[in-house]
């Protein structure tokens, strides 16, 4: 079961196959429009979903992060261990030891957005149902598998692709790299990069050049960069 808080992201959600099981939605809502047909859709599509309408202080009571959402919904999440991803996945996106659940989960709306098929979260990684990751990936976390990895060495084994890392030392400019069929593009988090143990891992290494000093991206915005560059046409 997961959270997924506001209107659109559970939109988002149920159009990529979420089951809602229970809805809090607001009394006072500030989009009336889009919460009615959330709420007529929910009602019609899946009968058996509570809906329950709540005050607003209710409702912040329930979201992780202090906003003003119109409803909140526990879904239902088909699991995609890695092990059942060996041999269905050409473009996947693997992030090692991403803490926080913002980036996560708008990593994991940039691969869905690209095409990627599938993201893994290896070693220490925000958990993809943490309401935060959801609400940072808008919804697409239901857009595509995402599972995890003890590492990033065991993700690429399993998966059975090459895997392209992302450091500022790489040998190949990321606008020299053309698109790729099968890859496994691997990012690390901003302050340590890749461990020692992906950059064995991985088969090439792209780097972002920067101009202005600039040291580096945040983990997300490389992300879109490498993923739309990779999975172009």
């Amino acid at each position: 079961m997961l959270v997924v808080e506001g209107s659109r992201c559970l939109d988002t959600a149920l159009a990529f196959g979420a089951e809602p099981t229970a809805l809090l939605t607001a009394a006072e809502p500030r989009d009336p429009d889009a919460l009615r047909s959330l709420v007529a859709a929910c009602a019609e599509r899946w009968p058996s979903c509570e809906i329950t309408e709540v005050d607003r202080e209710v409702l912040a009571w329930a979201v992780s992060v202090q906003s003003q959402v119109d409803a909140v919904g526990i879904v239902r999440r088909a699991e995609h261990p890695l092990p059942t991803l060996t041999g269905q996945v050409h473009r996947a996106l693997i992030l090692e030891d991403l803490g926080d659940p913002g980036n996560v989960g708008s990593c994991i709306r940039s691969a869905a957005a690209a095409g990627a098929d599938c993201v893994v979260l290896a070693g220490h990684c925000a958990d993809w149902s943490n309401p935060k990751t959801v609400r940072g990936s808008a919804g697409t976390v239901f857009a595509l598998p995402v599972t995890s990895a003890a590492g990033v060495a065991e993700a690429l084994a399993a998966l059975d692709l090459p895997g392209i890392g992302t450091d500022a030392a790489g040998t190949v400019l990321i606008h020299q790299a053309g698109p790729r069929e099968r890859f496994a593009l691997v990012l690390g988090s901003e302050v340590r990069g890749l461990s020692e143990g992906a950059v064995a891992a991985c088969q090439e290494l792209l780097a972002i050049p920067m101009a202005r000093g600039v040291e580096s991206l945040n983990v997300s915005a490389a992300a879109a960069v490498c993923l739309f560059q990779l999975c172009r046409p």
